[in-house]
């Protein structure tokens, strides 16, 4: 009997537990949704970049609070996070809310992005009353909240789990006219190669590859390489020369997941036009092209796949 006993409130403590799990996790999304609804967010936004997104959320905060002046630093081309654009934006929306809401009268907000090494940084920055240390100790708690106006408690309980849940940080510092949250995300890895056999436009691709934060291996040719442990390829496509078709089968047929750039000064090549229609994971870069270009064509493919 006491088997039984023990087992019947293991098995009830569990479900307790679980109806808990299952009730946080509905007013997290709730939470959520009703930020989205508060920025005019709806299923058919598409920005182009994350930085699009910011610049979005921030326009209809102004709106919302006409007492608070909302400046941006948004700085960088980036690549993919290890975290959904949406969830991104939550987090951003949470972030800027709790810093509107801590500015009693008319004040200030600062917003900064920028992407180094492989991160990208969100920084929020109030000039409201700030954060009692004793607060700051707890405000990620789930629950908790240092409002006179009750509420949820769960913004930045939700914050801090999905941005620790993507491999990033979050640290705030506080002080009587300074609050400031910074998130660190980190960026996706991407291994990519260049195919090409001018010199000069070889070196620059490259470059300007890598200072994105893309690991680049360059060649005049086609060498011996693994395309299976390759993301992207940026191939001039007059190496191929007329026989595109049958160089791109064998090149789908190593990676059929493998981002391919073709890079040309006309969109005449033989075969081109017909790969670019039916493979949604390829693109052309036509020459000459803005040193922006190489980087925005791959994140708007990557988006997309």
């Amino acid at each position: 009997m006491k088997i039984i006993a023990i087992s019947l409130i293991c098995v009830f403590v569990v479900t307790i537990i679980a109806i808990k799990k299952v009730g946080l996790k509905r007013k997290l999304a709730e939470h959520n949704a009703k930020n989205r609804a508060f920025c005019k967010i709806t299923d058919d936004f598409k920005p182009q970049s994350l930085n699009d997104s910011i610049r979005h959320i921030a326009r209809f905060m102004s709106k919302r609070y006409p007492r608070l002046k909302v400046e941006t630093e948004l700085k960088g081309s980036l690549l993919p996070l290890r975290m959904e654009r949406k969830i991104v934006e939550d987090v951003f929306i949470n972030l800027l809310k709790n810093a509107a809401e801590a500015i009693k009268d008319k004040g200030k907000i600062l917003i900064r992005t920028q992407s180094r090494q492989g991160w990208y940084d969100l920084e929020v920055i109030d000039n409201g009353q700030g954060i009692a240390p004793r607060d700051i100790e707890n405000i990620f708690k789930a629950g908790y909240t240092h409002k006179k106006k009750k509420g949820h408690g769960l913004g930045l309980y939700w914050v801090k789990k999905e941005i620790e849940k993507s491999g990033g940080s979050i640290t705030v510092q506080s002080q009587k006219g300074e609050t400031k949250f910074k998130i660190s995300i980190p960026q996706k890895k991407i291994n990519a190669v260049v195919i090409e056999d001018e010199p000069v436009l070889r070196r620059i691709l490259t470059l300007i590859l890598k200072r994105a934060g893309i690991k680049v291996s360059s060649f005049s040719r086609f060498e011996t390489i693994n395309y299976k442990e390759v993301d992207v390829l940026y191939l001039d496509i007059m190496l191929w020369e007329k026989n595109a078709l049958e160089e791109y089968k064998s090149l789908r047929q190593k990676n059929p997941h493998l981002i391919i750039i073709f890079v040309s000064a006309s969109e005449n090549h033989h075969g081109l036009k017909n790969i670019l229609e039916k493979d949604k994971k390829t693109i052309l870069l036509l020459k000459p092209y803005h040193e922006s270009e190489p980087v925005d064509k791959l994140i708007n493919l990557l988006a997309k796949n």
